[in-house]
């Protein structure tokens, strides 16, 4: 495969690095471990601004209650801590606002193995103060120049488990949510519906042009439209038990470039989308997490959807993780960026990398693109350093996949020769997942095997000097791409 680079053809377009937006971290409790806390501080390395998490509102974080004669009572004590803890860590909360506390529950049917209650709060007049008592807290205790640098999302993929799964109910609640939280603080970042696989953006677009009882029709406040994608056929899998059936990764650019047309086409037009959630699959027990695999596979979701979203929050941050029941063998297909034993993935090494490709972008010209193999390319605006960011995703469809040699004609370089930097996830390295299976998949790591598996999860990194061709004002590059590969190439202005 070719690819052409030319330096006399950068754009005046920045790299749009959604990357860096933020990540997911299960539940909200999990927090008040010491573990979890001490994971975000490390991945804090990769750029990261914002967190996200579920059952923000519930016994576990113990606001609502009620006294012997049925007053509600708040209390915000753990939540404090959760909140803190997050702040401290250096992070904005895009705080999901769920689910319904137990006391306000029509039915005491729980969901998910850490039980919670996604269903619609039998009295809404209770739940409208008991949101607005949550933000005044928040504006009383971090201020508002902090707090309105947060996102408040409208409840979690309210057409799998909420309500009667319809639009009209979730929108109900919507109403309710985002008019409470405006009522103390217009200021305040509102938005929704946080659906899964994309669905309801032009019913919800529509419901908020078109308002409702609940707001005397007038237009719904909305500040960002929020929805996931997983490429997999399974919806959701509240077990540790399941088959997951991956999907073509292409899946991921059509159904969020839909969304936005839908909201292009409106009077939202402008407001942010951000990808809520997502991975290379939705099984929370999928052993694709853990592969080389899915460090491409990242790469590749960015390289295609950097100018359609205007952030992403990576689902998920660890395998610490209580959805569907704690799991703590070194690789057990969790969602996480690092494993239980703080092994960073092939996963947590592809944002690494991306961070590295920042400044102003260069669209390469392709000749004979290989399915799966692409070319993110930019030059940093302060140091010069031209970034080139390769990867061969292997997509689930695909039979035997042979290596693919990549040439890049890099022109515009007028040196005669130039240092480079290779940093990669190959085979050897960047990738500790395979190395583990060739442990035997040991169940526990003694200090050992654990110190082998941190050092191959470390990408190998090598220097070189290049040389520009005889008689061409051109460099060649050749880099043979093993199946899965990531590889960043950075040339240097000077030696």
């Amino acid at each position: 495969m070719k690819c052409e680079i030319d330096l006399t053809a950068i754009t005046n377009k920045k790299i749009h690095n959604v990357w860096n937006f933020g990540f997911n971290t299960c539940h909200a409790a999990l927090w008040l471990r010491e573990d979890l806390p001490a994971q975000a501080d490390r991945i804090k390395e990769l750029g990261f601004r914002y967190v996200r998490f579920h059952n923000t509102i519930s016994g576990y974080t113990g606001i609502y209650s009620e006294d012997s004669e049925g007053n509600p009572v708040y209390s915000f004590d753990k939540l404090d801590r959760i909140m803190d803890r997050v702040l401290a860590a250096g992070y904005y909360p895009f705080w999901e606002i769920s689910y319904c506390p137990e006391l306000l529950a029509p039915k005491k049917q729980k969901f998910l193995y850490y039980e919670c209650y996604n269903v619609e709060p039998v009295d809404f007049k209770r739940w409208d103060e008991l949101i607005r008592e949550i933000v005044r807290h928040f504006l009383q205790r971090y201020g508002l120049e902090c707090v309105k640098e947060w996102y408040f999302e409208v409840w979690n993929e309210p057409d799998i488990a909420y309500g009667d799964k319809t639009p009209e109910t979730y929108f109900r609640l919507y109403d309710h949510t985002v008019l409470a939280v405006k009522s103390v603080c217009s200021q305040l970042r509102v938005g929704g519906p946080a659906t899964s696989k994309c669905l309801w953006i032009e019913e919800f677009v529509r419901h908020v042009e078109q308002g409702s009882e609940i707001s005397g029709y007038q237009k719904i406040p909305c500040d960002f439209i929020s929805t996931h994608c997983y490429p997999s056929d399974l919806a959701f899998l509240p077990s540790a038990v399941g088959e997951v059936n991956l999907q073509n990764s292409n899946i991921m650019y059509e159904m969020f470039a839909a969304a936005k047309k839908v909201i292009e086409k409106s009077s939202l037009k402008g407001l942010p989308l951000i990808m809520g959630e997502w991975n290379s699959s939705a099984g929370p027990l999928a052993m694709n997490h853990d592969e080389k695999n899915n460090g491409a596979f990242i790469v590749k979701i960015f390289d295609e959807l950097q100018d359609v979203i205007d952030g992403s929050l990576y689902w998920d941050m660890s395998d610490i993780y209580e959805e569907a029941g704690f799991h703590y063998t070194p690789f057990h297909g969790g969602y996480g960026l690092m494993t239980v034993n703080d092994i960073p993935k092939s996963s947590y090494n592809a944002f690494a990398l991306l961070n590295e490709v920042k400044g102003s972008q260069i669209y390469p010209r392709y000749e004979e693109r290989k399915n799966g193999v692409g070319v993110l390319a930019a030059v940093n605006d302060e140091t010069k350093c031209l970034n080139i960011l390769l990867y061969y995703y292997v997509e689930p469809d695909e039979d035997c996949p042979q290596a693919c040699d990549v040439e890049i004609i890099l022109k515009g370089l007028e040196k005669a020769c130039v240092s480079s930097k290779t940093t990669a996830v190959t085979d050897e390295s960047g990738s500790a997942y395979e190395w583990w299976i060739k442990m035997g998949k040991p169940d526990f790591l003694n200090l050992e095997k654990l110190e082998f598996l941190m050092k191959k999860s470390r990408m190998e990194q090598n220097r070189q000097v290049r040389f520009r061709e005889k008689d061409r004002n051109e460099y060649r590059i050749h880099e043979l791409l093993q199946p899965s590969d990531v590889k960043l190439i950075q040339i240097y202005p000077g030696i």
